[in-house]
C-alpha cells in the first residue's frame, strides 16, 4: 500500500509542482500574495493569454464606481485621468479586441456587483455586426470562481510557463505598442487593417437583431439606479470611415446612429474632419493616438463643468 501512495505521489508530483507555480507566479494576480515578485513588464505580453482576467480581478478588488466600456480603441483612455477629474474611481474594462456583447455581460456583472456612478460605453458601427458577436467573459467569471478553477486554468498555466520561460532567459516579452514601428511597418499593416481586418466585418455585416434591445435595457438600468451612462464613438481615420461607403453601408450606418442617440448622451467623434484625415493622429485606421488629450478636452471637462 504504501508502494502504491509513493508512486501516485510520484506520478503526482509533476502536477504540485505546476500548482505551485501558478500560485507564486500568479499571472493575473488573483491571489495578489506575492505582487513584487514577478515585474509587469514580464507579465504584459504573457497576459494575453486572457485580456479579461486581470481587469475583472482588478474590478473585484477595487471601490470602483465608475467604468469603462469597449475595446482597444478606448483601452488607452488611462482610468487615473478620469478619475481625478470626475471624482470617482473609474477602472478601464474595455478589452483589446473585444466585443459589443462582452461589454454588456462586463456591465451586468459590475452593476450587480457594484453601485454604478458613471458608466463610458465605446462603441463603433463596425463592431455593432451580428457576424461579430462573441463572448469570453462567461467563461472569464467561471475561472475566477474558485481558487482551483484558476489554478487548473489553461489560461493560468499558460501565461505562467511564458513568464517562467522569460525570467529563465533573462529576456523581457516583448509587448509590442500600436504606436511603434517604421514608417514602412505601418503602411503595410495600415493597407492590412483595411483590406483583410474591415473587408472581414463589412463584407459579411449583418445588421443586429438584438443588441439594440440589450443596450436599452442597460440604459433604462442606469436610469433605475442613476447611473450616468455616456456612450463614445472614439475616432477612425478616414480610410476606415470610407469603407463603409464602399459597402453600401450608409443606411445601417445611419441607423445604428440613431439608435445611440436614443440611448442616452453620446459624443460621437467618428467623423471626417481634419483630425480623423491626418495619418499621424492614428497608429492604424482604427486606433487613435491622442485619446486621452480627446476624451480629457471634450468628455470629461464637459462633465465637471455640468457637475459645478
Amino acid at each position: 500500500m504504501s508502494r502504491f501512495i509513493r508512486r501516485v505521489f510520484l506520478y503526482l508530483t509533476p502536477l504540485f509542482i505546476i500548482i505551485f507555480c501558478c500560485f507564486v507566479v500568479d499571472p493575473y494576480n488573483y491571489f495578489n500574495f506575492f505582487p513584487n515578485l514577478v515585474s509587469e513588464t514580464h507579465k504584459v505580453k504573457a497576459i494575453e493569454e486572457n485580456r479579461i482576467l486581470p481587469k475583472l480581478i482588478k474590478f473585484n478588488r477595487s471601490s470602483a464606481s465608475g467604468i469603462i466600456l469597449g475595446d482597444s480603441k478606448i483601452n488607452r483612455l488611462d482610468e487615473a485621468l478620469v478619475s481625478s477629474m470626475i471624482g470617482v474611481d473609474f477602472i478601464n474594462m474595455a478589452y483589446g479586441g473585444g466585443s459589443i456583447d462582452e461589454a454588456i455581460t462586463t456591465y451586468w456583472y459590475c452593476s450587480k456587483a457594484k453601485n454604478l456612478d458613471y458608466v463610458f460605453f465605446a462603441l463603433n458601427f463596425i463592431n455593432y455586426s451580428e457576424s461579430e458577436y462573441r463572448d469570453r467573459v462567461p467563461s472569464s467569471l467561471e475561472v475566477i470562481k474558485t481558487p482551483a478553477k484558476y489554478l487548473f486554468s489553461p489560461y493560468v498555466m499558460s501565461s505562467c510557463f511564458q513568464i517562467m520561460k522569460s525570467l529563465l532567459e533573462k529576456n523581457i516579452l516583448n509587448h509590442e505598442k500600436q504606436d511603434k514601428g517604421s514608417e514602412l511597418q505601418k503602411s503595410s499593416f495600415w493597407e492590412y487593417q483595411l483590406d483583410v481586418s474591415a473587408k472581414k466585418v463589412y463584407s459579411q455585416f449583418k445588421y443586429p437583431k438584438s443588441l439594440f434591445n440589450s443596450l436599452n435595457k442597460i440604459s433604462k438600468d442606469c436610469e433605475v439606479n442613476n447611473t450616468k451612462l455616456i456612450f463614445i464613438i472614439p475616432p477612425t481615420h478616414v480610410d476606415l470611415q470610407d469603407e463603409i461607403k464602399r459597402y453600401s453601408l450608409n443606411k445601417e450606418n445611419i441607423k445604428f446612429l440613431n439608435e445611440i442617440n436614443s440611448l442616452g448622451k453620446v459624443y460621437n467623434f467618428d467623423l471626417e474632419n481634419d483630425i480623423t484625415k491626418n495619418r499621424d493622429n492614428f497608429s492604424d485606421p482604427f486606433h487613435f493616438l491622442f485619446i486621452n488629450q480627446l476624451i480629457k478636452n471634450e468628455v470629461l471637462q464637459n462633465i465637471t463643468k455640468l457637475k459645478n
